[in-house]
């Protein structure tokens, strides 16, 4: 990149940059353009690299993203609002990732004031974005029964967090993922649906109680 004797004297006298100054401005910008020219003609190899290093490096990457929404959590709602409305079809497991996550979770803490307030429970909640991650069937499918789940506008195959025991809260242990209308089947459903959903909540409480 070359910078002009017109431009040198304005950043000069704008900012009080000496000689040194310019010199290490035009290398930033140098860098960072060929930074972007590597980036545009090698896309789907930075995004294979980059895939591999949050596989092999999964804590650290989650303990940085976690810090991350911390400290910016508005501009991480604004973000996954975003994203949301960009990518609401999920097509794959691997199309889950961490500020997805972080989203449903928010969503699932704000319910669970409101119910807590009109319930007046007072349980233990601690699930966490990567619990999120980790409780969602990897063939987005839901268990009960077995339709791919919708990520888009409203549905019965919506998928939905559900606690196992609803006297307890959202911890890991708690919480499995099915769809919408497994959650209300209860109010809804037909013989044959509710032994589907006895069944399948029969195995997992007994599963629990065996540990």
């Amino acid at each position: 990149m070359e910078i002009t004797g017109w431009i040198r004297e304005n950043l000069m006298q704008q900012y009080e940059l000496n000689v040194g100054d310019i010199k290490e401005v035009k290398k930033k910008v140098t860098q960072v353009e060929s930074s972007k020219r590597y980036y545009e003609n090698n896309k789907e190899k930075v995004a294979a690299r980059q895939k591999l290093y949050k596989k092999k490096n999964k804590k650290i990457v989650a303990a940085k993203a976690k810090c991350y929404y911390e400290n910016n959590k508005e501009k991480v709602m604004a973000q996954a609002k975003i994203y949301r409305e960009k990518h609401s079809l999920v097509s794959s497991y691997d199309d889950i990732d961490i500020t997805w996550a972080n989203f449903k979770l928010t969503k699932i803490k704000s319910n669970w004031k409101r119910r807590k307030h009109s319930l007046h429970l007072n349980v233990l909640n601690n699930l966490t974005a990567e619990d999120v991650i980790s409780l969602i069937p990897k063939d987005l499918k839901c268990p009960v029964y077995k339709e791919p789940f919708i990520f888009k506008g409203r549905s019965q195959w919506n998928l939905s967090f559900d606690r196992i025991d609803n006297s307890r809260g959202y911890t890991k242990d708690n919480v499995v993922v099915v769809s919408s209308r497994a959650n209300v089947i209860k109010n809804v459903a037909n013989v044959k649906e509710l032994y589907q959903v006895a069944d399948f909540y029969y195995a997992l409480e007994k599963k629990r109680l065996d540990k």
